[in-house]
This record gives structure tokens, C-alpha cells and sequence, in this order.
């Protein structure tokens, strides 16, 4: 999912998503359409964790 949104994910994005519960993928799933921007991913991520 990640990879078709932003193409190549970097390596520590990929390692964030990766510890993320079930939960917090469902959540992911519903804002990924907002966010236009890897600097948009990263904060929702370091928010998520």
C-alpha cells in the first residue's frame, strides 16, 4: 500500500510501519488518501508510535 502511494518507502519508514499493530495499520489504511508527502507518512507515524 505504502509503496504504490510513495513508490521507493526509505528504510526507516518501512521499519516503523513494520512495528505497527493491526490497529494502528487499520488507521493508517483510512488517513493514507491525506497525506501528499513523505514528511506527512513520517509525522503520522512518529505520532502512531
Amino acid at each position: 500500500m505504502l509503496n504504490i502511494k510513495f513508490a521507493d518507502l526509505p528504510t526507516e519508514l518501512q521499519a516503523q510501519y513494520d512495528t505497527l499493530s493491526i490497529k494502528q495499520i487499520n488507521a493508517l489504511s483510512e488517513n493514507i488518501f491525506n497525506f501528499n508527502t513523505l514528511k506527512d507518512l513520517t509525522q503520522w507515524l512518529n505520532n502512531a508510535n
